[in-house]
C-alpha cells in the first residue's frame, strides 16, 4: 500500500517543476520549444518505464513523466503494452520538428515579417486570413509600444507594481475559481478513489475482476446512484446471487434511463 500511495503521489511531485520551466521557455523561446522538450521526455519516460524491473525504477519514470495513464490497457494486458502504444505515439510526433515557429509569440518579440510568414503557411492567404494577419501585427505593435513607454517609467517601485497585478480581478477571480475547483476535488474524495479504488472495491467485493471493472466504471461513466440504496449499489457491481438477473437488468437500465437527458 505504501508503494501504491508513492507511485500515485510521485507524479505531482514530478510535474510540478514544469509547471514553472514550460512557462518561461515558451516566453523566451517560442511556443515550438516546449513542445520538443516533451515530445524528448516523453520518449525518455515511457523507455524507463517500459525497461523498469523494480519498483525504484517505476518510482524514476514516473516522476520523470509526470503523469499516470491508459487503465483501461493496464487493466486488460500487461502494464507494459502502455509503453507500446505511447512509443507510437511518439514517432508520429515527430513531426513537431518541423512545425513554424507560434505567429503570435513572433509578433510579440517584434519579429513581424517571420509572423506573417509562418501565418500564412498555417492559415493560408485568403482574404479572413489576411485580415487576422492585420489585427494580430497592429494589437501587437501597440503592445510593445506600451511596453516600451512603461519601461521607460521607472518611478514605480516593482512591489508596487506586483501589488497592482495581484489586485487586479484579471488575477485573483480565475486563482479563486482554480483554488474551489482544487479544492472540490480533494475534499470530495476523488484524489484517495482515484489512488486506491482498486483496494476499496476489493474490500467491498471480495473480487478482483470486479474490482478492476469498478474502477473503469469510475474512471468513465459512472452510474446514477441517486434515489439508491447502499444495499441496491452494492448488488449492481457485486450481482450477488440472491438478486435475480431481472432485478439487475431493471436496475442497470433504471441507472441508465437517469443519464439520458429528459426529451
Amino acid at each position: 500500500m505504501e508503494a501504491v500511495s508513492w507511485l500515485f503521489s510521485i507524479s505531482s511531485y514530478g510535474s510540478l517543476p514544469w509547471a514553472i520551466i514550460c512557462p518561461v521557455i515558451a516566453q523566451r523561446y517560442g511556443r515550438k520549444a516546449p513542445y520538443v522538450i516533451l515530445w524528448i521526455n516523453t520518449i525518455i519516460c515511457v523507455s524507463l518505464l517500459y525497461f523498469s524491473k523494480s519498483v525504484t525504477e517505476l518510482f524514476g519514470a514516473t516522476f520523470y513523466w509526470g503523469i499516470w495513464i491508459s487503465n483501461a490497457i493496464g487493466t486488460f494486458f500487461h502494464w507494459k503494452n502502455i509503453c507500446i502504444l505511447i512509443f507510437i505515439c511518439c514517432i508520429y510526433n515527430i513531426s513537431i520538428l518541423f512545425w513554424p515557429d507560434s505567429p503570435v509569440w513572433l509578433a510579440t518579440n517584434g519579429r513581424f515579417e517571420e509572423c506573417a510568414r509562418c501565418h500564412r503557411w498555417l492559415k493560408g492567404e485568403d482574404e479572413d486570413s489576411e485580415l487576422e494577419l492585420k489585427q494580430l501585427i497592429s494589437s501587437q505593435k501597440e503592445n510593445l509600444k506600451r511596453k516600451h513607454e512603461r519601461k521607460e517609467d521607472n518611478k514605480k517601485n516593482c512591489f508596487i507594481k506586483l501589488y497592482d497585478s495581484v489586485k487586479a480581478k484579471t488575477f485573483y477571480i480565475p486563482l479563486i475559481y482554480s483554488l474551489l475547483t482544487i479544492c472540490l476535488y480533494h475534499f470530495s474524495g476523488k484524489l484517495a478513489c482515484s489512488g486506491y479504488i482498486i483496494d476499496i472495491i476489493k474490500t467491498i467485493t471480495a473480487s478482483e475482476s470486479t474490482a478492476y471493472e469498478g474502477m473503469l466504471v469510475l474512471d468513465g461513466v459512472l452510474p446514477e446512484t441517486k434515489d439508491k440504496t447502499i444495499q441496491e449499489i452494492e448488488k449492481y457491481f457485486t450481482g450477488d446471487a440472491n438478486v435475480s438477473k431481472k432485478e439487475l437488468l431493471n436496475l442497470e437500465k433504471d441507472c441508465n434511463r437517469k443519464l439520458l437527458p429528459e426529451p
